[in-house]
């Protein structure tokens, strides 16, 4: 073990249960970046607790290697009264009862803002983990209601520490909150599960994974695999909510072509083989903030192909992948087909130690965490 941190920290997150027993649950990447940060604190010696639903440790069924906080059943109470009555006063004991120095949760919502309010009852310093761009910009307003962005600014104006995925997610709250505690974290990288890189022959498609929404930008893949047929293109995925009318269309559209294969939605310890078995992981995303695909296409020698995602310009600084215009995306096709995915195995996990590996990303996180409290300590000394 490399360092001791001996922090007692508690992590919000209520679908951390679905990647424990590998469930058939869309889960999205602020989970999974979630779970590798924890694995890396239990490691460094830190105690660590994940508050969820109640019912979560039958669920999960394991020792996961942290604990599993219950707080309120997801079904109970009445709709538009029980974070009033209910959710509210059992996630303000659960906190209360496991007494963390550190109160930490990711994504933007409703959620955000409640925490962070028990937090300052408790005095319990807030830490906002940013899972997405949009989170820091005006394009969250075409993702969460009104009152949801009231609470999440609250929840932001609240937040001891903000911890970015990238330079982009730092410069907006910097802006925002200029004598705030903001620090740029990369997504650990984190698996058990381990799948030798395939040999190119035995590569057969392009992938592409992901939930069915508009974010996601099906539509996009729909013409590369339209204007592309030579090449086999496979979606894992499915949606989790009402299909926005463009997503609908491109899913029609592409269950129409011959070279397109959708084969649902695939679980975690499922991922790593699809992706070993593709040319290269096609991303069509609208936005993302890190997407942790990347690194579990790279983990298998796997390039990402991506029309518009680019955190911190990885693409072009460290060549692990092409951003590239949809209209010339065919020469980059061929390339990947052709490119020695065995040879390029070294340079890809260089690329994952160097920036993603788990412990020292970790690290960063309790040194933060601890310089913070101990700024606190020296002015509390005055």
């Amino acid at each position: 073990m490399d360092k001791i941190s001996n922090l007692k920290l508690l992590f919000i997150d209520y679908n951390i249960r679905y990647l424990l027993n590998y469930s058939d649950v869309i889960i999205g990447g602020a989970s999974v970046r979630l779970l590798a940060f924890v694995n890396g604190l239990v490691y460094h010696g830190n105690s660590v607790g994940v508050l969820t639903w109640k019912g979560s440790k039958e669920f999960v069924g394991s020792d996961p290697g942290f604990e599993i906080i219950e707080s309120y059943h997801k079904e109970y109470g009445l709709k538009y009264l029980r974070w009033i009555y209910y959710r509210i006063p059992r996630l303000f004991f659960s906190i209360k009862n496991y007494k963390p120095d550190f109160l930490i949760q990711r994504c933007a919502g409703f959620d955000t803002g409640i925490i962070a309010i028990i937090s300052k009852i408790l005095r319990i310093p807030f830490v906002y983990l940013v899972a997405n761009d949009i989170d820091v910009d005006e394009r969250l307003s075409t993702v969460l209601s009104h009152r949801s962005r009231i609470f999440y600014n609250i929840g932001l104006k609240q937040a001891s520490i903000i911890i970015c995925q990238n330079d982009y997610q730092k410069k907006c709250l910097v802006k925002r909150f200029p004598a705030k505690v903001i620090r740029i974290i990369k997504n650990p990288f984190h698996t058990s599960i381990k799948t030798d890189p395939l040999l190119n022959n035995e590569r057969q498609y392009f992938a592409w994974i992901g939930s069915f929404t508009y974010q996601k930008n099906l539509a996009a893949f729909y013409r590369i695999a339209a204007n592309n047929k030579k090449y086999k293109f496979k979606i894992a995925g499915k949606s989790n909510t009402a299909l926005d009318p463009e997503t609908s269309n491109a899913i029609n559209n592409l269950s129409a072509l011959d070279n397109v294969e959708f084969i649902g939605n695939i679980k975690r310890d499922e991922v790593f083989s699809f992706l070993s078995g593709s040319y290269a992981l096609i991303n069509t995303s609208r936005y993302e903030g890190f997407s942790n695909t990347f690194l579990e296409a790279f983990s298998v020698a796997t390039p990402v192909i991506s029309l518009i995602v680019n955190p911190d310009d990885i693409f072009n600084q460290y060549s692990i992948g092409y951003l590239v215009n949809e209209e010339n995306i065919h020469e980059v096709l061929l390339k990947c087909k052709e490119l020695d995915h065995n040879k390029s195995k070294d340079y890809f996990e260089e690329y994952l130690v160097l920036h993603h590996d788990y412990k020292v990303n970790a690290e960063i996180f309790a040194d933060t965490l601890l310089a913070y409290r101990n700024s606190l300590n020296t002015y509390n000394s005055y």
